[in-house]
């Protein structure tokens, strides 16, 4: 097994699904609301939007953190986190999150929607949140795995109760590919011989680390 510094441009970098894993100072107050609050705020600062949770130099250390890893031009596509049932909360790029904010629209103006269509609109967030949970990178189908790990270490002192500021962001990202190159790790279904030199189909993983945890 072979661990490269990965350096690549994927084809599917503005179409992108995360799997987001939050955790939180156990000493901390924790509720469905604190953590939502939280991301939604974090959602906006990651979208060019003030909020009193990151400074504005917090605010640029975020976005070129983010940035570094999905490759993504922030101001012409959206940044969206959304809850996924059964999966959890995930970050959505390029025409995901554009989907989700235009769904998000259509949801605030759904009160005008007669009540015999709200069954087709929830078949249609079904259909929706499904097509997410297919893209979620956890590295099959050729896709890359993923893990970005928020953490909530610390207070906003003007809102205890309610938010638990997220202050530690820790990305890792690995994928797999088949090579003929000697020091990848063959397995025994794809190597019939132990001359490296004549093997094909090694696999070899190339990965990428970040971590940013604000002062």
């Amino acid at each position: 097994m072979k661990i490269n510094n990965l350096q690549h441009n994927f084809n599917n970098s503005f179409k992108r699904v995360i799997k987001v894993e939050y955790q939180q100072n156990p000493d901390l107050y924790r509720s469905k609301y604190t953590v939502k609050k939280g991301l939604d705020d974090l959602e906006k600062t990651l979208n060019y939007k003030p909020t009193i949770a990151y400074t504005k130099k917090e605010q640029k250390q975020l976005i070129n953190f983010f940035k570094n890893f999905l490759e993504d031009p922030f101001k012409k596509s959206p940044l969206k986190i959304r809850h996924l049932p059964t999966v959890g909360y995930v970050l959505l790029t390029g025409e995901d999150a554009m989907a989700v904010q235009n769904w998000e629209k259509f949801q605030n103006e759904k009160d005008f929607i007669p009540k015999k269509n709200k069954k087709n609109i929830e078949n249609e967030e079904k259909k929706l949140n499904q097509n997410f949970i297919q893209k979620i990178e956890n590295g099959l189908d050729g896709k890359p795995k993923t893990t970005l790990k928020l953490y909530s270490s610390s207070e906003i002192p003007t809102d205890k109760k309610n938010f638990a500021k997220i202050d530690s962001f820790e990305f890792y990202e690995s994928k797999f590919f088949y090579t003929s190159i000697f020091d990848g790790h063959i397995f025994e279904k794809y190597g019939e011989t132990p001359n490296f030199s004549k093997c094909n189909n090694t696999q070899n993983i190339n990965a990428k680390y970040d971590f940013l945890t604000l002062a």
